[in-house]
């Protein structure tokens, strides 16, 4: 089965899913979400991204999805804060996922608040009890996550505490 599960904020390890998207082809960006980018100004890096900003396109993720170029990604946005964790059941490739919350100034800006780079997917058959969880740490709450190829957060530099803007 492929699909990348979101699990409800503050839910336990004991990993019970919203939603598997099971061999569920990628759909294609919302119409909200057709031609967004994700800036990061102080480095220059612009993302194009895919929107999953429904509970079903949140649930499926990069689940089937052919792995990413550099500059592409997918931008999951929320209705609320909260530590939204994830997993890595069914992915064909390793990402970057950084964690992004509002600012104070409560405009369109964003700040990276945690990055999990280099996040491998699991070896096929690993029982759902081992997979490993991203998430930031408990006190830590973002309105979206952004999944970008492995790697590309180092490459550019992106770091917590770095600016980042949805256009």
């Amino acid at each position: 089965m492929l699909g990348v599960w979101l699990l409800a904020p503050g839910a336990s390890t004991g990993l019970t899913p919203l939603h598997q998207g099971p061999n569920a082809p990628f759909p294609s960006p919302s119409a909200t979400g057709a031609g967004r980018t994700v800036s990061f100004p102080e480095v220059g890096a612009v993302v194009a991204v895919e929107m999953a900003d429904t509970p079903e396109a949140r649930a499926i993720g990069l689940g089937g999805h052919a792995p990413l170029e550099d500059g592409q990604g997918m931008l999951f946005s929320f209705p609320t804060r909260g530590r939204f964790p994830f997993w890595m059941k069914g992915m064909t490739f390793a990402i970057d996922i950084l964690w992004l919350d509002t600012t104070p100034a409560g405009d369109r800006s964003l700040v990276v608040v945690h990055v999990a780079a280099e996040v491998a997917p699991d070896p096929p058959g690993t029982p759902d009890a081992d997979r490993a969880i991203y998430a930031p740490g408990p006190d830590t709450l973002a309105s979206h996550v952004l999944e970008v190829p492995a790697g590309w957060a180092a490459a550019w530099g992106v770091l917590v505490g770095a600016a980042a803007s949805v256009e």
